[in-house]
């Protein structure tokens, strides 16, 4: 990427910056990330920053969202209950709390979405060195928490999964896979064999961790999406692919590692071929996941104001695990329909401005990072992670920035 030195950071993006690098922590509420964003975000708005208008309407649909919320946590404002399951037990805490949480993380990705509208190139380089740090920092804990045998005190893994210190391995996993194309982005804009080799080892670190993550979905995803990665940069940039040798390399050598890490380890290969099978005991009967997604359904139609927070989950055990359905079914039909008209505008607008992108490999590298999240949204409760909210707000950001350059491009061309 190219910048000149004259692009000097504000202090709004440095202390940005500092709450990505922090983004590898999230086992305690208020965590590191929140107290460097807050203050990134108050700064900003000193700055006198531009804000977009386009990056305004769609988060209305967000701010409906949480009303919807706010309605359906009224009658639970004098209880308290089990909001979350985290890596270190149940985390109590009471309505008014729940609400504000979500308010903030949801909203918290507008104003990063304001952030990146008016980034520049140089920052931008920096968030991604930043996010690859992390990344590898919360993949190099995982693995060294098994290493050492942290599965008694579960504070590096969960269950002989690694997670680093975040709160579960499916979180830790799929965050840790943005950084992964990141990594594929920094070897297809390098120009030297040591760039490529250097940020090949780290990829083939990422994709050791996301293996012994043991999570099928994610394990999936970082097939597909980094696949479709390296074919976009095939097209995109001149001998792209070539670029790739050592990745593939170092690929295979997290392939064999994990291979002989199951072989060394009787518990982790009986753990690999249960997390790896196509369904789980808890995805089948009655009470299993995917039962509980068809009887969402019906109650769903039958309750348009929702369930109510955590009602489902005292009826079946555990919550519905999926972003979508639990919008629908916990806050009603309003809170559903604002959320899957959010996602797919988000989509829609995300394709159709790649074109106008000032760096279209950034642009897809965090569309596909998106997607990402979104497909494991399908399959757990999302709504609290904090870098999937960051990554929907980078991606507005960037289709403003397009729109922006689109109209100019259009004036121009009438202008002549």
């Amino acid at each position: 990427m190219q910048y000149t030195f004259q692009e000097k950071l504000a202090p709004h993006q440095k202390l940005f910056l500092l709450g990505v690098m922090s983004m590898f922590f999230t086992l305690t509420r208020p965590s590191p990330y929140d107290a460097f964003m807050v203050i990134s975000f108050i700064l900003f708005f000193f700055e006198n920053k531009k804000l977009s208008l386009i990056i305004i309407f769609p988060y209305i649909l967000i701010l409906i969202w949480n009303i919807s919320v706010f309605v359906s946590y009224i009658d639970y404002f004098d209880r308290i209950f089990v909001t979350e399951y985290f890596a270190i037990g149940r985390v109590f805490g009471d309505a008014r709390q729940d609400i504000i949480i979500k308010f903030y993380i949801s909203m918290s990705s507008f104003i990063i979405a304001q952030i990146f509208y008016n980034a520049k190139s140089r920052f931008i380089d920096y968030f991604i060195n930043f996010f690859i740090a992390a990344g590898i920092t919360s993949s190099v804990l995982a693995i060294y928490g098994l290493i050492i045998g942290d599965i008694g005190d579960e504070v590096l893994t969960w269950a002989g999964r690694g997670k680093g210190l975040m709160d579960d391995p499916n979180m830790h996993s799929a965050f840790i896979s943005v950084s992964a194309l990141f990594c594929l982005y920094r070897i297809v804009n390098s120009t030297t064999k040591r760039t490529q080799f250097l940020y090949s080892l780290l990829f083939g670190v990422i994709a050791l961790a996301v293996l012994l993550a043991y999570s099928r979905i994610a394990t999936v995803n970082f097939i597909i999406f980094t696949s479709i990665m390296m074919f976009i940069s095939s097209f995109s940039k001149p001998n792209a692919f070539f670029k790739f040798k050592y990745l593939f390399i170092f690929f295979a050598v997290a392939i064999v590692a994990f291979i002989i890490t199951l072989s060394l380890n009787s518990d982790l290969n009986n753990l690999a071929s249960q997390r790896f099978a196509l369904t789980q005991s808890y995805d089948e009967g009655r009470g299993g996941r995917l039962n509980r997604y068809l009887l969402s359904l019906g109650y769903i139609l039958q309750y348009p104001f929702g369930l109510g927070p955590h009602k489902f989950e005292q009826w079946f055990g555990e919550p519905i695990h999926n972003f979508f359905l639990s919008s629908f079914l916990n806050y009603g039909w309003l809170a559903g329909i604002c959320w899957l008209s959010f996602v797919s505008l988000m989509i829609f607008y995300a394709i159709k401005m790649r074109k106008y992108a000032n760096d279209t490999l950034f642009y897809t590298a965090i569309l596909l990072g998106l997607l990402f999240q979104l497909s494991e949204a399908l399959l757990h409760q999302t709504e609290h992670w904090r870098h999937m909210w960051m990554l929907i707000g980078i991606m507005w950001g960037l289709v403003a920035q397009s729109t922006r350059t689109a109209n100019q491009h259009h004036k121009t061309v009438h202008a002549h």
